[in-house]
């Protein structure tokens, strides 16, 4: 049971994040998401972290409009490194 409350809480992050460009009008924006998985390299390690990055970045990529592939590259090089 333990195992499957990290990815549902990913993905409950990433509507979070998806959906607050409707309601947020500010200037300082946040990445739940990235936020998450450094929280998670911090507990499990890196490797375990870059893969969680990796599945985070592609849905995150797929879920929105921006340039594909550039969040699934952000997270797994922020958090191997």
């Amino acid at each position: 049971m333990r195992k499957f409350i990290w990815p549902l809480f990913a993905f409950t992050l990433l509507v979070i994040q998806s959906t607050s460009f409707v309601f947020y009008k500010g200037k300082l924006w946040f990445d739940l998401p990235l936020i998450f998985v450094y929280n998670l390299a911090m507990i499990r390690g890196s490797k375990d972290a870059s893969i969680a990055g990796l599945s985070i970045g592609l849905i995150y990529d797929i879920v929105n409009t921006y340039i594909f592939g550039f969040y699934t590259f952000l997270y797994v090089i922020v958090l191997y490194f």
